[in-house]
């Protein structure tokens, strides 16, 4: 077998000029080192890469699985060069002084050269040679960065913020380039000074580190020059020891000639034998031995044998004390803060955030005071006085978690109480928490912890508490490391400083936070923000309108507020706002939008009545469904239904002191059945018109799914959301498909089980307050009776086959807009349809205007002939057994039916 052959030398040192350059590049080197010509290589000197540009640089890194945004800010290099250097994968690295960018290796990279993206070649300027040296650490965080920007918006806190967002991570120095994009646009930020964590100090310690460089450089060449003159003796290896031995040792120049001996590279084997007596291995540092070598390289061609003894082992000597100075560079956080140069105002800024922020006070939350009161005295007990606790030997609450729907102001209501308490308060969210490292994650929350404990008192706010620690079910391993550590953190609270940090929490799903943070030493405390009921809405509408230019009177307030069932806070401020535009449009009026116009715009009632048809509560527009404008007027006949269903929806809410007067609770639904046509749902429409309350139709198969459990979840989600818009009603069209009775032939499993859940959300622990159940069924024969009992549906209704008189109002309403000829008489037609539902009478209507068009396309009225044609046509769908049906459920059905 033949010998292995040794492994070729990627790099070498040229003992003329002390360069480390690629064996690549050894035979350019050999024609440029003898001058201070232009070098065409890279090359490192005193632990800097002078790097040549790789002409192919625009195809690096395609192959690698990075964003094409972390590519483009990329510098690629060869495995070799990064080992010789003694980078790192993703090691922040500085180009030319002043821009830091992060390498990566690259195997398509040749030795002593980078591959740049072009927006980074354009940025440096594209020199021939581009320095490259590690980022010089520690890199402290910048405070406040003070930067120039082209774009016209930067004064807005929007973009500040999406900026310092946009830029966490970044390093920066003065005269760094920054560009973001913000709303598609390119934005170019030029920082002009940086305020780091205590600039003084670190000018001060500057001063000092230049004074201690300057003493090394001076003894430095001190000892260059003492071992220069020895090194000038051309004696032998006797005379040289005797030389030395003549030194004064007490004089210390052994001390400084030992220092400097220590200095010299002992892998260097020529470098070795400098310090023996053979003079002519000696690689002097004179300049005459300088001149011998460069001209022995232009006169003699080098064999490789030569080559080889023209350069030996590197030792490269990672140090940034150049000629080149690395600028001092600090590293953007999340608590940076950006401000524009040129303000006149250096806090204009600042006050402005604030003013986003932290203008909130108790003076704009209101209908919630008792729940204020609550959150009051947990934050202001244990933060101002934790001494009466320790007396008493209690431990100190360590917080409180509100839960309500969205947008009824848990994190306004916190925001509010650290300013009027004047407490420092630190913001947690998903956004910031969130990453795909875990590690990450939880040094974000040890630091925002951390800042809470160093400014106590403060309160720690984490909003939407279930997006950060969901419930074990639905848990990875990222989650429940955020989980544990979040409970850690809370549980130390109870030492030092931290005793006086109280942790509050917000979310709209409670039942999906982690129990590990429900439970004693955590959250102490649930508080429920609830949605406002008339009352409080009146509240916040008075407030919100204190700064607006109205003419809305208290009344008119009022009005608007018992209007906007289900309403929360935020819906209410979209509901203003909305009223402020249409009020613009109704003072502009047929002038263009861009026009001049004079005088104040006046917020009127009718701009908000307005406003209401377009913003919807946020509980219902999931479910909302569009109700026709349908008016009891539009029903003919049927005025004992009419007010039965009157007494059992509109009075509860318009007459609630009677009921409470005499000790009864308002009726939990109403049952209307009768043969189909008859008007039960067009009747639920006009109810849901007539009363204004929030709508939810259900059809009886809607919740029905294939899923195991998915079908009792939705009834609970329906009750649920019609809890949050209450008043609200609940119309079950069809409900015998919904609710079959127990046991028979036609139920299922699936029917039995949301049979139940409705039971238990009409009657269960929890209270069915402000909602209505309204349901209609042409087969009451067949529902459950565990439904029908009073306490569930307490009144059932029969809509019977309209009589002579009803039948007279349905055909009154469909004629009013039918031309009709002299010889029809509408009690000749409701003679003639003795025993027709109300449906069918419609349809009697629509065929003998069919029948005119049919006879001629020009007919201009509807003749009796036409009537008779469509009597003929359409024929009575109840039969005597089929209405004998109703009859007998109507006579057992009880007590509380009414017909």
């Amino acid at each position: 077998m033949p010998p292995k052959s040794k492994n070729r030398t990627e790099w070498g040192e040229c003992v003329t000029c002390n360069k480390t350059v690629s064996f690549r590049d050894f035979d350019k080197h050999q024609v440029t080192c003898k001058g201070d010509g232009k070098r065409e290589h890279g090359w490192f000197e005193n632990g800097i890469l002078f790097a040549e540009i790789f002409a192919d640089s625009g195809n690096t890194g395609e192959n690698i699985k990075l964003p094409l945004s972390t590519r483009k800010s990329l510098v690629f290099m060869s495995p070799s060069t990064m080992k010789l250097a003694g980078f790192s994968i993703g090691q922040p690295v500085v180009l030319n002084g002043g821009h830091v960018y992060t390498v990566w290796p690259c195997d398509t990279t040749p030795p002593a050269k980078i591959a740049l993206a072009v927006e980074i070649q354009e940025k440096i300027g594209a020199p021939t040679i581009v320095t490259v040296e590690s980022l010089p650490t520690p890199c402290e965080d910048a405070n406040q960065l003070i930067v120039s920007c082209s774009c016209s918006e930067a004064s807005a806190v929007e973009f500040q913020k999406y900026a310092i967002h946009s830029l966490v991570g970044a390093y920066v120095t003065i005269g760094s380039s920054l560009a973001i994009k913000y709303y598609g646009q390119n934005v170019s930020l030029v920082v002009q000074a940086i305020m780091g964590p205590a600039s003084s100090e670190h000018t001060n310690n500057e001063a000092e580190s230049q004074q201690l460089r300057d003493l090394s450089i001076s003894s430095e060449q001190y000892l260059s020059g003492t071992i220069s003159q020895y090194r000038d003796l051309s004696v032998s290896s006797e005379q040289t020891k005797s030389d030395l031995s003549s030194l004064d040792c007490n004089s210390g120049d052994v001390s400084l000639l030992s220092k400097s001996v220590e200095n010299i590279d002992l892998n260097d084997s020529e470098s070795v034998n400098n310090l023996t007596s053979t003079p002519s291995k000696c690689n002097n540092d004179s300049q005459s031995q300088r001149s011998d070598d460069r001209d022995l390289l232009v006169s003699t061609p080098k064999s490789s044998e030569n080559m080889k003894s023209q350069f030996c082992t590197p030792n490269i000597k990672r140090t940034t004390s150049t000629g080149q100075k690395c600028n001092k560079f600090y590293k953007i956080t999340s608590k940076t803060k950006l401000m524009l140069d040129g303000k006149e105002d250096g806090d204009a800024d600042e006050d402005e955030v604030n003013a986003d922020t932290g203008s909130v006070t108790l003076e704009d939350i209101g209908g919630l005071d008792a729940e204020i009161e609550m959150i009051r005295e947990l934050i202001q007990l244990p933060l101002k006085h934790p001494h009466v606790f320790k007396s008493l030997g209690l431990s100190v609450p360590r917080g409180a978690l509100l839960y309500g729907a969205p947008g009824s102001g848990k994190s306004s209501v916190i925001q509010a109480l650290c300013n009027d308490l004047n407490i420092h308060s630190v913001i947690i969210n998903a956004a910031y928490i969130w990453s795909k490292n875990p590690v990450e994650s939880q040094s974000k929350l040890e630091t925002a912890f951390t800042e809470a404990i160093s400014k106590a008192p403060s309160i720690v706010c984490i909003d939407d508490v279930d997006a950060i620690c969901s419930r074990k079910s639905s848990q990875n391993e990222t989650d429940r490391r955020i989980v544990t550590c979040l409970v850690s953190l809370i549980e130390g609270l109870n030492k030092g400083k931290g005793a006086e940090v109280v942790v509050l929490g917000t979310t709209s799903k409670v039942e999906q936070v982690d129990p590990a943070l429900r439970r004693p030493g955590k959250f102490d405390r649930e508080i429920e923000i609830p949605v406002p009921n008339a009352i409080h809405r009146n509240q916040i509408l008075s407030k919100m309108l204190r700064g607006v230019k109205h003419n809305v009177g208290t009344e008119e307030c009022k009005m608007i507020a018992d209007c906007t069932h289900g309403y929360v806070g935020s819906d209410l401020k979209s509901l203003c706002q909305e009223a402020g535009l249409l009020a613009l449009k109704r003072h502009l009026g047929e002038v263009d939008v861009g026009g001049n116009y004079e005088g104040d715009v006046m917020l009127e009632v009718s701009d908000l009545k307005q406003a209401m048809k377009t913003v919807q509560p946020s509980a219902m527009r999931e479910v909302a469904v569009h109700v026709p404008k349908v008016l009891w007027s539009d029903i003919g006949g049927q005025a004992s239904l009419k007010q039965k269903l009157r007494q059992a929806v509109e009075w509860p809410l318009t007459h609630p002191e009677a009921f409470t007067r005499l000790g009864i609770q308002p009726p939990r639904g109403v049952l209307m059945y009768g043969p189909p046509g008859c008007s039960k749902t067009m009747i639920a429409k006009a109810l849901a018109t007539e009363s204004g309350l929030n709508f939810l139709s259900i059809k009886g198969p809607e919740l029905f799914s294939k899923w195991v459990g998915e079908s009792e979840r939705a009834v609970r989600e329906l009750f649920r959301k019609a809890r949050a818009a209450a008043p609200s009603i609940i119309f079950f069209d069809e409900i015998d498909a919904l609710t079959s009775e127990r046991g028979s032939a036609g139920g299922s499993n699936v029917s039995e089980r949301v049979l139940a859940q409705l039971l238990t959300e009409i009657d269960g622990v929890e209270s069915l307050k402000d909602v209505t159940i309204v349901a209609a069924t042409n087969r009451p024969d067949m529902i459950d009776k565990a439904l029908i009992r009073p306490g569930r549906i307490d009144r059932m209704v029969y809509v019977p086959l309209p009589n002579a008189e009803t039948r007279n109002d349905i055909f009154q309403i469909r004629l009013r807009t039918m031309p009709l000829s002299d010889d029809v008489t509408i009690d000749h037609l409701v003679a003639g349809t003795e025993g027709y539902s109300g449906a069918e009478i419609v349809a009697v209507c629509h065929e003998a205007a069919m029948a005119a068009m049919e006879e001629s396309m020009k007919a201009d009225s509807v003749t009796k002939q036409h009537f008779q044609t469509a009597l003929s046509l359409v024929k009575p769908r109840n039969t005597p057994d089929s209405m004998e049906v109703f009859t007998n459920f109507h006579k057992n059905s009880g007590l509380h039916s009414v017909k």
